[in-house]
């Protein structure tokens, strides 16, 4: 018996380094990643480089998998490229966590338009708003909008908050490439930079929502939440940490309707007014998975310890705790090669 962590964001070092200390001794801890990323794989007890192409590497997963009697392989961020074949693992008698059971709830999850219609029918209080795929169709939205919303735009597919900017019309053209981290950009601006495009990529435009921002990690198991913490994100940098808050309520709902499974994360805002409305479900670990180690509650190790059907420890818990992100350095080589 053996898990393996497959290539994720940089978190999967810490997941990595959650689970070591409490899986057993004679269970060994795999990871792999397609780029020489020793900071994560030296976490694991033994480590491999994965193939680069897609098809190879399910093939080379599976395969290396049955030869080193893995019982459970984690997906990471590349969900949508197991998902299709689960019943190969399941039939050699792997469990395969990709973050959801289907690859259809995979693929509404990645498409930010589609899981805010889904959301909606659902009655969940989601960020919804409009797609556009040119120029002429965001003006049109902006031109339509702008009186009764502040507008924000992002791209329907992303992560990690990519290309997700505050529309403002009377703000200096020149303002963001000065203070990008601000993430405002000059509306005219930006409509002239996407209708520039040949190829512009589908945007969701959205009424921009004033409230705090909150994160939910959480352990799930088709569809049903088993451990959840909530991340509140303050303007000075720090994150509170809470094991109960109505955001993880909300959560529940998402989680059941796209039927997630394994360690997912979601992302919410409030309105003006303090309601929360869910912005996306990450169907993976999120890059601050590690923060919650601070309240005691290893979900790593949940998650692992009850697909491998081992018992839990007792986790004494804090909440709420107040965190600071910090960023440190770890030697990967001592010359300037692998």
């Amino acid at each position: 018996m053996a898990v393996w962590l497959l290539e994720g964001q940089s978190s999967q070092r810490d997941l990595l380094q959650a689970l070591r200390p409490v899986l057993p001794a004679e269970i060994p801890l795999y990871a792999s990643h397609r780029k020489f990323r020793p900071e994560i794989t030296d976490c694991a007890d033994h480590a491999w480089r994965e193939p680069a192409d897609d098809a190879e590497r399910v093939q080379w997963v599976l395969d290396t998998a049955q030869q080193q009697q893995i019982k459970l392989v984690w997906a990471g961020r590349r969900g949508q490229v197991y998902e299709p074949h689960r019943a190969e693992f399941t039939t050699a008698g792997i469990d395969l966590i990709t973050g959801a059971t289907s690859l259809q709830d995979l693929l509404d999850l990645d498409s930010k338009a589609i899981f805010a219609a889904r959301c909606q029918q659902a009655g969940i209080p989601v960020a919804s708003g409009w797609v556009v795929n040119n120029g002429q169709e965001l003006a049109e939205v902006v031109a339509a909008q702008r009186e009764q919303h502040a507008l924000c735009i992002k791209p329907v597919h992303g992560i990690f908050g990519e290309g997700f900017w505050r529309l403002i019309d009377d703000l200096s053209p020149f303002r963001c490439f000065l203070t990008p981290d601000d993430r405002r950009v000059n509306t005219q601006l930006f409509i002239d930079s996407y209708t520039a495009l040949s190829q512009p990529k589908p945007m969701l435009v959205m009424p921009y929502l004033s409230g705090t921002e909150y994160s939910v990690d959480m352990v799930c198991e088709a569809g049903q939440v088993i451990a959840a913490v909530a991340r509140d994100k303050r303007e000075d940098k720090t994150q509170c940490l809470m094991l109960e808050h109505e955001v993880i309520e909300l959560a529940r709902r998402v989680v059941a309707l796209f039927g997630c499974d394994g360690i997912v994360n979601l992302q919410s805002k409030a309105d003006a007014h303090g309601q929360q409305h869910v912005l996306e479900i990450n169907a993976r670990p999120s890059g601050g998975i590690g923060y919650t180690m601070h309240t005691g509650l290893n979900l790593a190790a949940i998650c692992v310890l009850r697909r491998l059907g081992l018992p839990v420890p007792a986790m004494p818990t804090h909440s709420p705790v107040v965190v600071r992100p910090l960023t440190t350095s770890v030697l990967i080589s001592n010359d300037s090669g692998e």
